[in-house]
């Protein structure tokens, strides 16, 4: 099934709102024992689709963050397919983020080598 379908039939499912209760906490800056103990309550009173989570922290582009927070989670409530597919997708993403420096620095090096000032944002 294309990555669109997928994501399509994520977001027509009923534990749309459940899985959002899991995705903000996880973005949050401050307090983060609160955050777990949110996301704990939460998991122990409704029934979570973890592929849909993961599809959707996936879209949102909140993997790492979902990571962090499920697997400081209490207990053995986190399946540990989806901390491993999390933990994988981080690797993932570090591995990006590594090549994407590379091709800054070679991009920073022909502005020197032109003498033109190159001032990175981000």
């Amino acid at each position: 099934m294309p990555e669109a379908d997928l994501v399509n039939a994520a977001m027509s499912k009923p534990s749309t709102n459940i899985n959002f209760q899991i995705l903000l906490p996880s973005i949050r800056v401050h307090d983060q024992s609160a955050a777990q103990w949110q996301t704990l309550n939460i998991i122990e009173k409704n029934e979570i689709d973890w592929n849909d989570l993961f599809i959707r922290a996936d879209f949102h582009c909140i993997k790492p963050a979902l990571a962090n927070l499920l697997k400081n989670v209490q207990g053995n409530i986190v399946p540990n397919k989806i901390l491993e597919q999390l933990k994988e997708a981080n690797v993932e993403n570090a591995r990006h983020q590594l090549l994407n420096l590379c091709e800054f620095f070679e991009i920073k090096k022909l502005f020197d080598e032109s003498g033109i000032v190159a001032i990175p944002f981000k």
